[in-house]
Formats: C-alpha cells, sequence, structure tokens
C-alpha cells in the first residue's frame, strides 16, 4: 500500500534522546516514505521515578532542527503551561495532548487556557481508561476556546484484564469517536496499543480496516537500545515494510454479493434482539417487585454463578467468543441489578439517594 492513501501519517522516536538520534531517524524514514509530521517526546511523564523522563528543553532544538533540515513539521506531548510557551517561543506548529493529561479534567482546563491564541495545532489521544466522555468533554474545552484540533489519537486503554497488548484497542470506543467528531480526523497509535513491535503491523492494519484517518507510529534509527519504550519501537526499515504491506480495504463489495441485503439481515437481527433484551428487563422489573414484597436480597450470588456457567457452555456451543459473552452477561446482569435496587429504593436511582 503506497502512503499517500493514509491522509496524515506521523512517525519518529518516543523520545528525542538526541540530535543525532532525531537526524538519523528523520533521514532514514525520509529515504523511504513521505510523512506528514516527525513526532518525539521532550517531556515524558513516567510512571516510575528513576526511568527516563526526556531530554527536556534541549530536546525542542532537536526537533526544530529536523523541521528546519527536512522542511518537514514536527510535534511533541505538552503537558503544562510552561511546556505550551516553550513550544510556542521555539516556533513549533503541532502539539499533541497524552493520555494522562486527557483522563484529569482538572488539566484539560489549564491546558486549554495556555493553548488559547497560541496558534497551536493540537492532537488530543485518549485518557488512559476508556471513557468516552473524558476524551469528548477534553475536545469541547478546547474547542470552547476556538483551539484548533487537528486530529484525535486513538492509543488504546489500560484494563485490568490480561491482554498480549500494553493497551487494549477497544475499537468501539474508536468509532464512537469518529461518529461523534465526523469532521475531525482520527488516528491510529498502534505502537502504544501493542506495546512489543511484533504487534505494531497487525494493529496498523487493523486501523486501516477500521477506516482510521491515519498513523502514529513510534519509529526509532536505533531501536533496541531506545531511552524508552525500546520494545515497541520499530525501525526506518520495518516502519517501510509495514507501510508496503498495508492493505487498502474497499467500501464496495465483491460481485455476486449485495452487502446491502447483508445489512438489512442484520438490521432485523438487531432488532430482534432488542425486543428480546425489553422482554427480559420486563421479566427483572417483575421479579424486583416481587423480591421487594417478600424482602428478598437483590443479589442470589450462588444462582447467579449458576447462571453464568450455564449460559457460557451454550455459548461455547454456538461457537460465540468466551470472552466477549462472559462480559455481555455482565453487562446485561449490571443492569438487572440497577433495575432491582432502584425499585427496592422505591424508585430512587443511585445518584439521587
Amino acid at each position: 500500500m503506497a502512503d499517500n492513501n493514509i491522509s496524515m501519517l506521523i512517525a519518529g522516536p518516543c523520545s528525542a534522546e538526541s540530535e543525532k538520534l532525531c537526524m538519523e531517524t528523520a533521514e532514514q524514514i525520509l529515504k523511504q516514505n513521505r510523512i506528514d509530521i516527525f513526532r518525539a517526546g521532550i517531556w515524558k511523564p513516567r510512571s516510575l521515578h528513576n526511568t527516563y523522563k526526556g531530554p527536556h528543553e534541549e530536546g525542542l532544538k532537536h526537533l526544530m532542527k529536523v523541521q528546519n533540515e527536512f522542511h518537514i513539521p514536527v510535534a511533541t506531548e505538552v503537558g503544562t503551561e510552561e511546556h505550551v510557551k516553550a513550544c510556542t517561543d521555539a516556533g513549533m506548529k503541532h502539539v499533541w495532548l497524552g493520555a494522562r493529561s486527557v483522563a484529569n479534567p482538572f488539566t484539560i482546563d489549564e491546558l486549554a487556557v495556555a493553548l488559547e491564541g497560541t496558534g497551536l495545532k493540537v492532537m488530543v489521544k485518549n485518557p488512559i481508561v476508556a471513557d468516552i466522555n473524558l476524551w469528548t468533554g477534553a475536545v469541547e474545552k478546547l474547542q470552547s476556546r476556538n483551539i484548533e484540533i487537528h486530529a484525535l489519537i486513538h492509543r488504546g486503554f489500560a484494563t485490568y484484564e490480561e491482554s498480549v497488548y500494553r493497551n487494549e484497542p477497544l475499537w468501539s470506543v474508536f468509532a464512537a469517536m469518529k461518529n461523534r467528531f465526523p469532521s475531525i480526523p482520527i488516528l491510529a497509535d498502534p505502537s502504544h496499543m501493542a506495546g512489543k513491535a511484533a504487534y505494531v503491523p497487525v494493529l496498523a492494519q487493523q486501523a486501516i480496516d477500521m477506516e482510521a484517518n491515519g498513523l502514529m507510529i513510534e519509529v526509532h534509527a536505533n531501536a533496541k537500545n531506545a531511552l524508552s519504550d525500546a520494545a515497541q519501537q520499530i525501525t526506518p526499515t520495518d516502519f517501510h515494510r509495514l507501510m508496503e504491506n498495508l492493505t487498502q480495504r474497499t467500501t464496495s463489495c465483491c460481485d455476486g454479493i449485495s452487502i446491502q441485503e447483508m445489512r438489512e439481515e442484520l438490521d432485523e437481527t438487531d432488532e430482534r434482539l432488542i425486543k428480546i433484551l425489553s422482554q427480559r428487563m420486563d421479566i427483572i422489573r417483575r421479579m424486583g417487585q416481587l423480591k421487594k414484597e417478600n424482602n428478598i436480597s437483590v443479589l442470589q450470588f450462588d444462582r447467579w454463578r449458576e447462571v453464568l456457567e450455564n449460559r457460557l457452555a451454550v455459548g461455547e456451543k454456538s461457537k460465540i467468543d468466551r470472552d466477549f459473552l462472559l462480559k455481555l452477561l455482565k453487562s446485561i446482569h449490571d443492569e438487572s441489578l440497577r433495575i432491582q435496587l432502584e425499585i427496592m429504593n422505591d424508585g430512587k436511582k443511585e445518584d439521587e439517594k
């Protein structure tokens, strides 16, 4: 796949470790691929104290040299008013807000004030947790101060579940944000989703399959010896190979198959599912009333465990993914408990007590 089929391509090392590293990486990338923005972190918000935290203001000089010599825009992450001022003073045009910043409404408020009037084009990563309202709120706060949102960046989410990935993709959140902000390009960051270089190409392809408007990928000229996130960075050669191997999907269907007919069939199936769920919730309401009248506790743990094991066994026979079905059953159960608790408390919702 030619990279010009992607509307926005951002690449560069996790951190602007040195001028030599930035120049070598940019040169090697640009020899084989077009990119729109060269990226590198300067202030690294690390979880652990004794870890590399980036070159700080010295890194700005490295990035600006890349911009001046290769005539390509550069970008870095900002997390404080001081960061914004330093980038503006250096002549940078693009910045991004990281997952930790977006997860904190107070930080977003302060950054919105700092960014207002600077002319910086801002990219907004998703928050650490899969809270679409946090992400939405950050975008809306920035827009309220007439700050240009250059792109949204989907970098996956931290979860408590075991996973081969560093951050779960949760493409449903990506799709929801694409629907909420159709005029803002949404990119995918397969490096932070993957956590390991070997998974980056797979996740990049998934992003293209989800009609992402572009990619942000961590590329390092000496990836194995990178000072931060070495495991998830790829070399310029691997980056070129990844771009060459990406497959652009078509929105039209093959001969003899009507995708519209299948969509109509799915619509009818979804409607039946919703009606069945509605019937189930009606039963739950009647059950909740019965429990209230007879002073029976809402949660019957042994019964719930029995139901769960039974439904999962049925799902296995029906070739439904166990993890998916478990999440679905838990979600239905949570809603059932909510309805019964509301009935038990005379119709008062949890936030009204």
